[in-house]
């Protein structure tokens, strides 16, 4: 566990040279850079990031005292905040860099919206960026839900985002661990219980890629994740 004196905190004024002076250093520790995402963004030298990862605010979801993302009027508002973020955040990713994205939907007037396309879509139309894949998170049992004419949400999107000139990374970042057959009849019986293959073995693929829909649960405070 990281103690407070592992961690480092920016300074209010003077971010973009403590930035600088932080990437050209050999400290590993964290940097924690606060204020305006794309204001802060901006301030940082092109491609020097290999990979970022955020949840912004839902829109209309909360009520922040301080403003910010998520309180826009209109979701197409909410959508052209987001763009001014991730242009930013496009400009300072490496060639290699990867942008992962999780986002939640909202409905207005009991219709919902599908936010996490729209953004992703706009993205991609207007900003240039690359969708490579579209991940489902099966949030196993979801948040509370009250309504009694839909049904509940228990999932939300994950995008990954590279750039046009993004160079492609090694399959074997991404591939499921080899195993043998005796190993994966274990795992197909505990992890695997409801899957409809026919063989064991042909859930576990020698050297395949993972699948597109993420289990994540807490079981007794921990946190349990499975990617298939």
């Amino acid at each position: 566990m990281s103690s407070a004196s592992d961690f480092r905190k920016s300074p209010v004024d003077g971010e973009a040279s403590t930035i600088a002076g932080y990437l050209r250093s050999q400290d590993h520790r964290p940097l924690f850079v606060q204020g305006d995402a794309a204001a802060v963004l901006a301030g940082v030298p092109d491609s020097c990031v290999d990979c970022a990862m955020t949840s912004p605010p839902y829109w209309g979801q909360r009520s922040y005292a301080g403003g910010g993302i998520g309180l826009e009027e209109t979701w197409q508002h909410y959508i052209d905040h987001l763009l001014a973020v991730f242009h930013q955040l496009k400009r300072v990713l490496k060639p290699i860099g990867s942008f992962w994205l999780n986002i939640g939907d909202a409905y207005e007037r009991k219709n919902l919206l599908g936010l996490p396309w729209r953004v992703a879509l706009a993205m991609t139309d207007r900003d240039g960026w690359v969708l490579r894949n579209s991940v489902i998170w099966n949030k196993v049992k979801g948040g509370p839900d009250n309504a009694k004419d839909k049904l509940r949400n228990v999932h939300e999107n994950l995008f990954h985002f590279v750039s046009p000139s993004a160079s492609t990374f090694p399959p074997s970042t991404l591939s499921t661990p080899r195993k043998d057959r005796s190993e994966a009849a274990t795992e197909h019986i505990v992890e695997r219980r409801g899957c409809q293959c026919c063989r064991a073995s042909s859930c576990y693929n020698r050297g395949r890629g993972h699948g597109r829909r993420w289990q994540v649960g807490l079981s007794r405070g921990v946190v349990l994740a499975r990617i298939g």
